[in-house]
């Protein structure tokens, strides 16, 4: 009874620490150099910003949500085609499938591979995820063409860390954001 009670306990634990990503919304309407991420633990906010912003280079970026601080940051200064998420001692890499491809990313985390890509050709504003292992992970603008707000169904296995979910969406908000 009482090793059943563990087993149920952990799996409890398993699914409770699966935070999943809802939403994001750039801070102020003049910029996307800051972002705030909302997830679905009593509408918690984290962070995602530009550390460069202000020189306009968009190639290094810290993120924070909750416990989970880490870095982005474009694996060449000249080329922004290959990105690492740092975070706790991991790395999740994202790279584009094709090279000058901005369509198609391939992200692992050295455990998990997806691909993530335009939903229709040519649209940056609907991005997906969908792999018959580890789900679905869909992030759509709220309004057509805007890249200021964005919806996300986050139906991924809890294998799926946050980490590989956020990268996931650091990829849509880069490619579909002006950079001025």
């Amino acid at each position: 009874m009482k090793s059943s009670f563990l087993i149920l306990f952990s799996l409890f634990l398993n699914v409770a620490s699966a935070q999943i990503l809802t939403g994001a919304s750039i801070r102020y309407d003049d910029g996307f150099g800051e972002w705030l991420l909302y997830t679905d633990i009593d509408g918690e906010v984290g962070t995602l910003e530009s550390t460069w912003r202000l020189q306009n280079r968009w190639t290094d970026w810290n993120f924070g949500v909750r416990q989970k601080n880490g870095t982005i940051r474009a694996v060449w200064q000249d080329r922004t085609d290959e990105w690492e998420l740092r975070a706790h001692g991991k790395t999740v890499t994202m790279r584009q499938i094709w090279r000058n491809d901005v369509r198609e990313w391939r992200i692992n985390d050295g455990a998990i591979t997806v691909d993530f890509k335009m939903k229709n050709r040519n649209d940056p504003y609907e991005w997906i995820m969908d792999d018959p292992k580890y789900g679905v992970f869909y992030a759509v603008t709220e309004q057509p063409q805007d890249a200021r707000d964005w919806m996300i169904q986050d139906d991924t296995d809890v294998s799926v860390s946050f980490p590989m979910r956020l990268a996931m969406l650091f990829i849509a908000l880069n490619v579909a954001a002006p950079k001025y």
